[in-house]
């Protein structure tokens, strides 16, 4: 008898104890709820807000985004102008809500220099920028957020003008030979004025050039304790040179989740352009 008095009160105590984590998963996720509704909106604006089509007289353009969590920190954007676009890539340190927020703000701030300015030179465009993410995130958030950002400026001759510090350029012409040009500059959110660290520099591009921009999160992804790497990706975009820009960005992105099994540790962004005249 008091052996199955003993086992009834261990099975009563079990079943409390079920109930009570049960119930503690139920309040939970209720206090969860409305963050996870808040998250999901931030990242609908974020997403909306990415050029769905992309109409530039003289340049392919194909490009795509994954974060690495709810709320990504990569920046891309295209704004074409009367004689060509606006085009811009950029890195907020970090990933997750807050870098998701830092990059609204670049998007934002230069959503309205390039349309109150379309005909300025990168340069011009990005100090301003700068002057208002150093004053938002360290004097008024006392945060220390920042940004690898370069601003191109496409004309539709085949000039391109580039300014501010991210990731190499990349460039393959016709015949397939790759090649990459360094960015140059500070990153953005720093030091108040970085005017003195700015200059446009300007590409030639001939018909049938490629340009391909990216993040870090594409060389960055891992397999194991092994990085996808510069190197593969460089190759990759040979080896698909003469492809529809659609057809190179989805093969390169491809391989790059394949690569990280699907779970790329950091924000991913890659866009592929292609001039092919007027």
């Amino acid at each position: 008898m008091n052996e199955g008095l003993e086992r009834r009160v261990a099975e009563q105590g079990r079943l409390l104890e079920e109930r009570l984590r049960r119930e503690a998963a139920l309040e939970r996720e209720a206090e969860l709820a409305p963050l996870r509704k808040e998250v999901e909106i931030a990242r609908t604006i974020q997403t909306s807000i990415l050029p769905a089509r992309f109409a530039v007289p003289g340049l392919q353009i194909a490009a795509h985004m994954i974060a690495a969590s709810e709320v990504g920190g990569d920046y891309y954007d295209v704004r074409p102008t009367h004689d060509g676009c606006w085009l811009g890539i950029g890195d907020v340190a970090g990933h997750g809500l807050s870098a998701g927020l830092v990059m609204l703000m670049i998007q934002s701030g230069l959503s309205s220099l390039v349309l109150h300015s379309p005909d300025a030179l990168p340069h011009q465009i990005l100090p301003a920028l700068n002057h208002m993410l150093f004053q938002n995130l360290r004097q008024r958030m006392g945060r220390d957020d920042h940004a690898t950002l370069t601003m191109f400026r496409f004309f539709a001759d085949g000039r391109l003008a580039y300014a501010g510090a991210h990731e190499d350029i990349i460039m393959c012409n016709q015949a397939g030979q790759v090649r990459t040009i360094a960015t140059h500059g500070t990153w953005v959110g720093i030091s108040e004025d970085i005017s003195h660290d700015l200059e446009s520099r300007f590409l030639e591009l001939d018909k049938g050039d490629l340009v391909v921009l990216y993040t870090d999160g594409i060389p960055e992804a891992r397999h194991n304790h092994e990085s996808y790497g510069l190197p593969r990706l460089l190759a990759e975009i040979e080896k698909r040179h003469a492809q529809p820009v659609e057809a190179i960005l989805d093969g390169v992105m491809r391989t790059v989740l394949d690569f990280c099994a699907g779970n790329p540790q950091d924000d991913a962004t890659l866009l592929v352009l292609r001039y092919v005249g007027t």
